[in-house]
């Protein structure tokens, strides 16, 4: 008949009617002013509005009809930053010439501004400029390369109402690898992925199919969910435990981005990126 979705502290539930009770309470209370433990109602989506002081939490919903409630789900979310993925250009960085490059985001960010700081020995044609730092309001950058130019670095960083996200660094010469799509893409520096070696999701980029290990002292099962950088959960399996190695491997047509893989074995969580190219 509907759904229960529980909400995490600091979050409003709004834009759906439904019988919203506080914690605690079965009194009805208005979502505009309280914030909320639950709600139950006949639609499968709710709107959640995020104040200021929320950082991280869970999203609980658990189906229900006359016998009651059904098996529940979490989905995990934060106030994540955006993120950058790759960035690419339509020509080498040879000297005397002007490259225009463009920092593509991961599957589903947003962002207001992007800060760049260029190689010595280049010139930003576009943006806000403050010494070798460049801001843009728009993905990409219009960089003049000098006659003694050789090689350097790129740097650049996202920024979105979540704040400046985790700066990534890409090798700027004459040598960088076409594409068959006529672009240019960088060789990234750092990949700046926050890696959990107890984890292991691999190959990482892959093109949609990879496999996730992990080793535990638990004899239950896992469930496997695959989360874009939204929280949404665009996948999700039950891994049998086969002597404390839960493995699978995944073959799916995933778009384009970075993704979260979460591993959960009872009260125990795991989670790694993976990028998807």
């Amino acid at each position: 008949l509907g759904y229960r979705f529980d909400a995490p502290n600091n979050t409003k539930i709004g834009g759906v009617s439904g019988r919203i009770s506080r914690a605690g309470s079965n009194a009805l209370t208005d979502y505009k002013t309280n914030r909320l433990a639950f709600i139950l109602t006949s639609a499968n989506n709710v709107g959640m509005v995020f104040d200021s002081n929320f950082v991280s939490g869970t999203v609980k919903v658990t189906p229900y009809n006359n016998a009651g409630l059904g098996k529940a789900f979490s989905v995990r979310v934060g106030n994540l930053k955006t993120s950058i993925f790759k960035v690419t250009s339509s020509a080498a960085a040879l000297p005397n010439t002007t490259v225009r490059y463009t920092a593509q985001l991961a599957n589903g960010d947003v962002a207001t501004s992007y800060t760049w700081t260029i190689p010595t020995n280049t010139t930003a044609l576009s943006g806000s400029v403050s010494g070798t730092v460049v801001t843009t309001t728009t993905d990409t950058l219009s960089l003049a390369f000098g006659n003694s130019f050789k090689s350097g670095s790129l740097r650049v960083a996202a920024n979105s109402a979540c704040g400046a996200g985790t700066a990534k660094s890409f090798t700027l010469n004459a040598t960088t690898v076409l594409t068959k799509n006529g672009t240019f893409e960088l060789a990234e520096e750092n990949a700046e992925v926050e890696m959990d070696y107890s984890l292991n999701v691999y190959p990482n980029p892959s093109n949609g199919s990879f496999k996730v290990a992990v080793n535990t002292e638990s004899t239950s099962n896992a469930t496997v969910t695959v989360l874009n950088l939204l929280g949404q959960v665009v996948y999700t399996t039950e891994v049998e435990n086969n002597n404390g190695l839960i493995y699978t491997e995944i073959n799916k047509n995933f778009e384009k981005g970075v993704y979260l893989i979460k591993v959960e074995i009872e009260n125990e969580t795991k989670v790694n990126k993976m990028i998807v190219e």
